[in-house]
């Protein structure tokens, strides 16, 4: 290993009853304790900081509203300011602490190769708006390998931009949170929905996947997996939550509702590593979705005489044939057959390239 040399200045101790003020850029600014052990802050202006302290833990982040000895973290500030840490004064964040003023709230979890982001919340209080308030976070910086998962607020009027929280306010009849997941990684990107409070009994919860066109109702399956494309744009994606009528309004607002049978392009194509392949049904309906050769050979069963609800979906392969082996790089074929009855109503086939 190389030797290094490390020559430090004459140092300098610091009155403990006396608080340190830590210089902030409006942005994201990288701080750290002065101390020893973890202090507390003073009181600070919410309305130019975002309170919540981001350490980078090698895979993703995590975050805390201390500051521990030794180590490093991210903080955003609307404006230049100041924060001042010390060893006698009021704990900053007190009430966020002790108590949670979430009428409800979840949290959505991206992992992929070995990558995460783990914390994007969403949710209600009463104290909260429908756009910015001291209730929300920005989203984190990313870093070497990554997958961030951002709500994408953009068009906000005051502090628009990508967030990692989000919070609305407790009075609106339904909610809509559009979010953007973004990777550098090639693979299968795996997004899974805890609540950490309960949606009202009487509210849906359902996740529209933009690309794929699909709905999923996160009451009854609160994950999703989705072939990652990988360009710098990210897959776009909505949140929905209301009564029925709400989130039935929003489904046919992004037009998700199929009125016929369909088989669409796979996306990517040519693809590398995963690939999606996109369908609809009208009413339900039993469908099997077949990989083949140029020589009409099965390769792949990805779906067999399967019931599928009316909706858009979508199956992923990941180029492997029905024993696990890779396939070699060419041009396959999937198909489709969706059966009523017994009889089949409907079949269509697509090709695909597969690139090594």
């Amino acid at each position: 290993l190389d030797s290094w040399t490390l020559t430090g200045g004459a140092g300098e101790s610091t009155d403990l009853e006396n608080p340190v003020s830590i210089s902030l850029r409006s942005g994201w600014n990288q701080v750290g304790s002065p101390y020893n052990f973890t202090p507390n802050l003073y009181e600070a202006d919410e309305e130019a900081i975002e309170m919540s302290f981001h350490r980078y833990t090698g895979s993703g982040y995590s975050t805390s509203t201390t500051m521990s000895p030794g180590d490093g973290y991210w903080i955003y500030a609307h404006s230049s300011t100041s924060l001042k840490v010390g060893f006698d004064a009021g704990i900053l964040m007190a009430r966020e602490s002790v108590h949670d003023p979430f009428d409800w709230k979840g949290n959505i979890i991206a992992r992929v190769n070995g990558v995460d982001d783990t914390e994007n919340i969403f949710g209600v209080m009463a104290e909260a708006s429908e756009t910015w308030d001291s209730n929300d976070r920005h989203e984190t910086p990313v870093i070497g390998d990554y997958i961030s998962l951002a709500f994408d607020n953009r068009h906000w009027d005051e502090r628009g931009g990508f967030y990692g929280r989000d919070v609305r306010n407790t009075t609106a009849d339904g909610h809509e949170w559009p979010f953007v997941v973004k990777t550098n990684q090639a693979g299968v990107v795996d997004l899974n929905f805890e609540w950490t409070q309960s949606l009202p009994s009487d509210w849906d919860v359902i996740l529209i996947d933009g690309a794929a066109g699909t709905v999923t109702d996160l009451r009854t399956e609160p994950s999703y997996d989705f072939a990652c494309a990988c360009d710098d744009s990210g897959r776009q994606f909505v949140i929905v939550t209301g009564p029925p009528s709400f989130t039935k309004g929003a489904m046919e607002a992004y037009d998700v509702v199929p009125a016929d049978y369909q088989l669409g392009h796979n996306f990517p194509n040519p693809f590398n590593a995963v690939t999606t392949l996109r369908f609809s049904v009208p009413e339900e309906s039993a469908v099997s979705i077949v990989i083949y050769d140029l020589l009409g050979q099965k390769v792949a069963t990805l779906s067999d005489n399967t019931i599928y609800g009316a909706g858009n979906h979508a199956l992923i392969w990941d180029g492997r044939d029905n024993l696990g082996k890779m396939m070699s790089t060419g041009v396959y074929f999937y198909r489709m057959e969706a059966f009523s009855g017994g009889k089949t109503i409907f079949q269509d086939a697509r090709k695909l390239i597969m690139l090594k």
